[in-house]
């Protein structure tokens, strides 16, 4: 949450981060913040009333700021118990760093908006969360416009107990009726918990309302009508086991492709290169949940689909192979000798070079009238598929269905595994390594379905077995792509050549060692604990169908 002392000082604070925590003495800020939420526009002179009685206000100054909260465009940093909140005046505001699982937070002052997280001065709040946001840029998720008033809790001694900020929202041209709401936010003090609780309780009795954990961050989006999950990138899919195979196809395609259409703008916006993977990742599902989930549609209905996904599947790859060069480059780079760095940079320049084109075509592409034309035909199919495009299995209830869809690519799988020895080609390894990603789509689209705790073991030993699959495809694609830019690209230095030839053979060296590790991941995999899991994971949904 925000800083108190930071607020009140009007953005005067020193540019040290003021952190408070259960370690501060008599009279610092605790971590115990309780925040309420009232209808309406309610002044402060009314606040202060709550309090007649029992504690002396003392008022303090106020302002009006503009509050935004920050995270990652799929919430990582909610998801992972922290909330940034900053208030900002012009170009100087401050930022609340507040975990709400554990209480601490530090109240940082910035200078302009804030966009990235190394913003926040090397604190080890900032190397916590970048371990949280990964590869995902920041954006401000939310922002209202806020008038502050700051209120001193006094006890008999005149000694201030408790903070209290009063702030009144009124969300921009009034995006929903009633959007005005006043926040009312304590901030205990240590050695005074029991005020605490006596000021909370006051509120609570006159507005006969209850406090409520983040509750500034809830209602802004509520007022705005957004919602904290919406962007999440698999399918949670919330109908009972008894609903047929249709109504789970339906649903499955249907949450992709808002998926898909959630992630454009941040394509088009280059913010993060995520956007483009969770894109590519939501159309993988989508063409594995077409091939693998069988007789729900009519083979004939769905050819154009899968047809078209595929080809957005193509068009999409050489732009995320070039992010994915760029995201490694420094470790590329850390990788060969000190002398071949400068002759790196020739090659950084090349990728950056085709990244603007890829960029360029792949713009090109979401803006066109195919892509909008799949999109939209593909929405009003599963919206309505007509009984001539219904396979037979469209009108079965859905766990007998997930259970033979998901035991048939298991034992895939197992027949794939088995097959693979020392002297089979590298494409056995990479149909494999296909066939298990269709598998652990295939316990993502049923997870609700399954038998509870198996899905999870099911998924972390499959997991295991695809890291190792994916490393040796991922080596193997590198030796190509490098082989294939080393010979057909004019290079000003000849150290480049020398450096990609000593990336190629590094590509070489972890591929060998990832296939040489190949069937010590199988063989954890295809054992007797994990056919049983398999074998019972749909056990406790199971239901008769004539």
């Amino acid at each position: 949450m925000l800083g108190h002392d930071s607020i009140a000082l009007e953005f005067t604070c020193t540019t040290q981060p003021q952190r408070f925590g259960s370690g501060d003495g008599k009279g610092k800020l605790l971590n115990d913040t309780v925040e309420f939420i009232l209808p309406g526009n309610v002044p402060t002179s009314e606040v202060e009333k709550f309090f007649t009685g029992q504690f002396a206000a003392a008022r303090g100054p106020e302002y009006s700021a503009t509050l935004r909260f920050h995270d990652t465009f799929d919430w990582r940093l909610y998801r992972a118990g922290w909330v940034l909140e900053e208030a900002t005046r012009g170009r100087r505001g401050v930022v609340g760093c507040y975990n709400r699982r554990t209480g601490d937070h530090v109240s940082i002052p910035v200078t302009g908006r804030l966009r990235h997280l190394h913003e926040l001065g090397g604190l080890q709040e900032e190397r916590d969360l970048r371990g949280v946001v990964g590869l995902r840029a920041l954006i401000a998720q939310a922002q209202l416009p806020v008038r502050v008033s700051e209120i001193k809790l006094l006890n008999d001694d005149q000694k201030t107990v408790v903070h209290c900020r009063v702030g009144q929202y009124q969300a921009p041209d009034a995006a929903e009726a009633n959007s005005e709401f006043t926040a009312i936010r304590l901030l205990g003090l240590r050695g005074y918990t029991a005020e605490l609780r006596i000021a909370a309780a006051r509120i609570a009795s006159a507005t006969n309302t209850t406090q409520r954990e983040c509750a500034v961050l809830h209602r802004t989006m509520e007022v705005l009508g957004q919602t904290l999950d919406e962007h999440a990138v698999k399918p949670h899919i919330r109908l009972p086991p008894s609903a047929t195979a249709l109504q789970w196809m339906s649903a499955i395609c249907t949450r992709l492709v808002d998926v898909m259409v959630s992630n454009e703008a941040g394509i088009v916006q280059d913010i993060d290169t995520e956007f483009l993977h969770d894109f590519r990742v939501a159309v993988r599902r989508t063409r594995s949940a077409l091939g693998q989930i069988r007789g729900v549609y009519k083979t004939e209905s769905i050819t154009r689909f899968s047809s078209e996904f595929a080809w957005l599947g193509q068009v999409t790859g050489p732009l995320r192979d070039l992010d994915v060069f760029l995201l490694h480059f420094d470790e590329l780079r850390a990788s060969v000798p000190v002398e071949l760095h400068d002759g790196l940079q020739g090659f950084n320049d090349y990728l950056r070079g085709q990244r603007i084109r890829e960029r360029r075509r792949i713009l090109k592409h979401l803006r066109g009238e195919r892509y909008h034309s799949l999109v939209e035909d593909w929405r009003c199919f599963l919206a309505e598929p007509g009984t001539r495009h219904r396979g037979g299995a469209a009108g079965q209830t859905v766990v007998p269905v997930a259970r033979e869809h998901t035991l048939r690519i298991w034992r895939r799988v197992l027949k794939q595994g088995r097959c693979i020895n020392d002297s089979s080609p590298p494409q056995a390894l990479h149909d494999l390594r296909i066939s298990c990603k269709k598998l652990r789509y295939m316990l993502e689209f049923f997870t609700p379905l399954q038998t509870a705790g198996n899905a999870g073991h099911l998924t972390r030993r499959l997991r295991r077995l695809q890291e190792n699959l994916g490393d040796f495809q991922d080596c193997s694609v590198q030796i190509e792509t490098l082989y294939n830019i080393a010979h057909q690209t004019a290079w000003d230095q000849p150290d480049t050549v020398l450096a990609l030839g000593a990336l190629i053979q590094q590509a070489t060296d972890r591929g060998t060692a990832a296939r040489q590790d190949f069937h010590r991941r199988f063989q954890s995999f295809d054992t007797r604990s994990t056919a049983r899991l398999f074998e019972r994971l749909f056990a406790q949904t199971q239901i008769k169908v004539a």
